[in-house]
């Protein structure tokens, strides 16, 4: 956590800026990228009552200007699984795309084959949220990442 000291106390300065998640993410997204090969930042909920994941900020704006919005609609026993691999609060690496959680390939579709971060954040008890990490195309995310992004959770 040491090696991360500098670059986390920015990302909790802003965090405290900002209320509105959309806000805070575009700010903090831009910082990251000197730590981490990134192409996109994503966070989605996880909508238990309609059955879905959904987008609710992204890091970067697309090339019009406006945020990609996604929604990928889950089964029940997708749903089910996504929520104990939350509830297991374990940040994961997938490399190239592989073994990514079925419920968020929709989402990530547009960013097939690359490296990605997953991490839960929220509370039990109430936002249920994964903070997506996506690597630029032709880079790798490592375990230095990974335990990063790990830290990243509390922020978010």
């Amino acid at each position: 956590m040491q090696k991360f000291q500098p670059l986390l106390l920015e990302i909790w300065q802003e965090a405290c800026k900002h209320i509105r998640l959309v806000e805070m993410l575009a700010t903090v997204a831009p910082m990251l990228r000197d730590d981490f090969p990134l192409e996109q930042i994503i966070i989605c909920r996880i909508d238990s009552a309609n059955s879905c994941v959904s987008t609710m900020a992204l890091g970067f704006l697309d090339s019009a200007g406006q945020p990609a919005s996604g929604r990928a609609p889950c089964s029940a026993s997708q749903l089910h699984a996504l929520q104990d691999w939350w509830s297991a609060e374990a940040t994961e690496l997938f490399s190239g795309g592989h073994a990514l959680p079925f419920s968020l390939q929709t989402i990530t579709a547009p960013y097939a084959g690359r490296d990605i971060l997953l991490a839960p954040v929220g509370r039990p008890d109430g936002l249920q949220a994964i903070l997506v990490m996506i690597a630029e195309c032709g880079k790798r995310l490592q375990t230095r990442h990974q335990e990063l992004a790990g830290l990243l959770r509390e922020p978010f």
